[in-house]
């Protein structure tokens, strides 16, 4: 079988960004992955621990290319709302 170059490997991710929590926030890193054509699955919005200004949002994907993953990632750690880097894994499945 070829080997695939890591940018053409196509699977599901595991997103997970420590943002601000105020609104718009989602709906911006949602549309740094619809700019590159990665559908969302699943999003959850962990609540934030008494008076902290920051809550982690995870998302899951649906099938996507690396390289679109890894252009949406660098986007979204340069928005102002997310402090902290990104954390992305592959999700591998049958």
């Amino acid at each position: 079988l070829p080997v695939l170059s890591i940018s053409d490997v196509k699977t599901r991710y595991y997103i997970r960004c420590c943002v601000i929590d105020k609104p718009g926030v989602i709906a911006r890193i949602a549309c740094e992955l619809g700019d590159r054509n990665i559908s969302i699955s699943s999003v959850i919005q962990h609540e934030a621990q008494s008076e902290d200004l920051f809550v982690n949002v995870t998302f899951m994907t649906h099938l996507a290319l690396e390289k679109d993953i890894q252009d949406a990632v660098k986007s979204i750690n340069k928005l102002n709302a997310v402090k902290a880097k990104t954390t992305l894994f592959r999700v591998e499945s049958d």
